[in-house]
């Protein structure tokens, strides 16, 4: 049945748009606004005719007298600006240059040879779990430093989206990710380097209890049973069993991979740990597991988009369960509306995601699909305007 999943995947819950709008009216008694802004186009800016150029392009089309004078997208020659001026029309809606992308930003946090090396190093190790010993903490440990200094040499994080579809490789890869995220978020939080190193070794190792899963449960084509959730809901006390056996890891390696399903209500698992109980490294791998859990299709479920996961993780920190601080951190760090992506905005209007603000991911440059030849607009300058939906993401 869907209720024997994560209650952050159950499958019985509303499509991933609804659920994040009904978790807000629901829990936070917020009221989605969705209405329509009928000033909307009095807000693009309109340019003098005295300031045309010649191979500019309308954004709207150019009436004289009820009739159609130039059609938007019309290319300006230096008679048609001419033309403009005798008629004495004084202001056009012109298409401003697509905006240039900055070389500071960063799809990845890692790169794609090293990511897949990564993959096949946890893989490995987690594969020979029942022989688990000194040479494995060692691997482990030195995948973690070098994946340290990759996040460590990028001046601008940004977390793109990474769809995982080769679901005989998905506990593997998802460790990576989740591990690369959080030493993005503990990288930003200021964390020591020795608790840098702690928690890329235990979100390398979160999952490691997972290996004591029988096969045709972990990778079951559907959902689980009662029976087959109890079982899954073991896995943080055999990682915690498997990694307390190893002398060499600190114990807050354990502690990771036994808390990474607790939140701070309390209502987490397996222990119904509170508050302070949770350990500070535990609770950033809590957060990025929820994250990249939703972010992946699987074979019960598909993926959620980033700005609806985003709008669940913030609203349940809201409620107690996640860690406030984390998620601010995360939020800067997220890139809600990849580029290429194809949203709905405020007016109903539909555009395409050009351009990142490295400074508020949350508010890209978009063009406006009117035609060919679309508007650019800069969420940043328009606060009006608000993406209302991802109609479809790229990535």
């Amino acid at each position: 049945m869907n209720k024997y999943l994560p209650w952050y995947q159950r499958a019985h819950l509303p499509a991933p748009n609804a659920c994040a709008i009904q978790f807000k009216e629901s829990f936070l008694g917020g009221d989605i606004k969705r209405g329509m802004h009928s000033h909307f186009m009095s807000e693009i800016q309109r340019t003098p005719t005295e300031e045309l150029q010649a191979d500019d392009v309308l954004g709207e089309p150019v009436f004289l007298r009820g009739r159609t004078l130039f059609a938007r997208g019309k290319t300006l020659s230096i008679a048609d600006i001419r033309e403009l001026k005798k008629l004495q029309i004084e202001t056009v809606v012109i298409n401003e240059p697509a905006p240039i992308i900055g070389d500071s930003y960063q799809s990845d946090l890692l790169s794609k040879e090293f990511r897949e090396q990564a993959v096949n190093t946890v893989k490995t190790v987690y594969q020979d779990f029942h022989n688990l010993n000194h040479h494995h903490s060692a691997e482990i440990r030195t995948l973690g430093t070098k994946m340290l200094e990759q996040i460590q040499g990028t001046k601008n994080l940004a977390i793109a989206v990474h769809d995982l579809r080769d679901y005989s490789n998905y506990t593997f890869q998802h460790s990576v990710n989740v591990t690369a995220i959080s030493l993005a978020i503990g990288t930003r939080l200021g964390l020591t380097t020795e608790e840098l190193n702690n928690l890329t070794t235990g979100g390398l190792l979160h999952d490691i209890g997972k290996m004591r899963i029988p096969l045709e449960i972990l990778e079951k084509d559907g959902l689980l049973t009662r029976e087959e959730f109890g079982i899954v809901r073991r896995h943080p006390e055999w990682g915690w069993d498997l990694l307390n056996q190893r002398d060499e890891l600190p114990a807050v390696v354990w502690s990771i991979a036994r808390q990474h399903h607790e939140t701070l209500d309390g209502k987490g698992y397996p222990d119904n740990l509170v508050g302070s109980a949770i350990h500070d490294l535990s609770r950033i791998v809590t957060v990025v597991d929820m994250w990249d859990a939703l972010r992946s299709e699987r074979p019960y479920k598909p993926a959620w988009n980033p700005d609806k996961i985003l709008e669940l993780l913030n609203g349940i920190s809201m409620v107690g369960k996640l860690d406030l601080q984390i998620l601010e951190i995360f939020n800067d760090l997220i890139v809600p509306y990849p580029l290429g992506s194809r949203v709905m905005i405020t007016g109903g209007r539909t555009a395409i995601v050009a351009g990142m603000n490295l400074a508020e991911f949350s508010r890209p440059i978009l063009r406006l699909e009117v035609d060919s030849a679309g508007a650019y607009l800069d969420l940043t300058e328009r606060r009006s305007i608000e993406v209302i939906e991802t109609l479809e993401l790229a990535g």
